[in-house]
């Protein structure tokens, strides 16, 4: 009885420390990804000026992907040492982490600076596929979801298309992030994955495919509240600044267009 109370104990204190670090990594992070997203991004559209009439669907598409991979990719190259710390500590069952810094003391003595950054090259490619399936199924969903009589303001249609493309690409990436996270928590460990493919490789061969999507159910759950959330941000800029990121850099390609 004793024992399974200090277990709960040290259960009860992982679940508090990994939660107390993932509030704190997701309120010092946020603010930081959202300029550095912003910056890469309008850098590049600017730069990769393709608009869909005149230089076609795939310049168009192209586009959208890199500029927005690689903002997505600069971001997170800054602040995955950040998600690490979350994802272990979040995990912790048996390493009894004290806190932020005793990780980070243990992973830089076991591991140096490779110990933070593992699997950081999967998760990259997992953001490219995954906005270059989301604009697609957007692109494919958008006529058929707000055709007819439907507005593009009528907020249950636009949720709908926002979540729909979401879960589409999520779907198609979630198995590099899954990895992701399995190459994360070989850190400070004697055996360690060689590369992404042969986390891949081992992953399938002992455990299956399924394997790969475990918590995708819990996860499509998660992105509603994240398509309503983006849908609340878009009527709050269209009531304070009566326009919607972006919008400008979609003025300017039409009068390019027309011009």
């Amino acid at each position: 009885m004793k024992k399974l109370a200090e277990e709960s104990t040290k259960g009860t204190g992982n679940i508090v420390a990994g939660g107390t670090t993932c509030m704190i990594v997701k309120t010092v992070t946020a603010p930081i990804e959202l300029v550095i997203n912003h910056a890469v991004d309008a850098l590049l559209r600017d730069w990769l000026r393709w608009d869909r009439q005149i230089d076609g669907y795939w310049k168009y598409m192209i586009g959208n992907v890199v500029s927005g991979g690689t903002a997505a990719s600069s971001s997170l190259l800054f602040l995955y040492p950040l998600e690490y710390h979350r994802v272990r500590l979040a995990n912790d069952v048996s390493s009894n982490f004290k806190g932020v810094f005793d990780l980070f003391g243990r992973t830089s003595k076991s591991d140096s600076i490779h110990g933070f950054y593992r699997g950081v090259g999967v998760s990259c490619s997992g953001i490219f596929l995954y906005r270059f399936i989301y604009f697609n199924v957007l692109d494919f969903l958008k006529p058929v979801i707000l055709s007819g009589n439907a507005k593009e303001g009528d907020a249950y249609r636009r949720f709908l298309l926002a979540w729909g493309a979401t879960v589409a690409g999520t779907h198609v990436a979630y198995p590099f992030d899954m990895v992701r996270h399995r190459m994360m928590m070989t850190s400070l460990e004697d055996t360690k994955y060689t590369s992404a493919v042969n986390a891949f490789h081992s992953i399938w061969e002992k455990e299956g495919f399924k394997s790969f999507y475990r918590g995708f159910g819990v996860n499509v759950l998660h992105l509603v509240a994240g398509a309503g959330v983006l849908l609340q941000l878009e009527y709050a800029q269209m009531k304070l600044f009566g326009k919607k990121y972006g919008e400008e850099d979609a003025q300017r390609r039409e009068a390019r267009r027309t011009g």
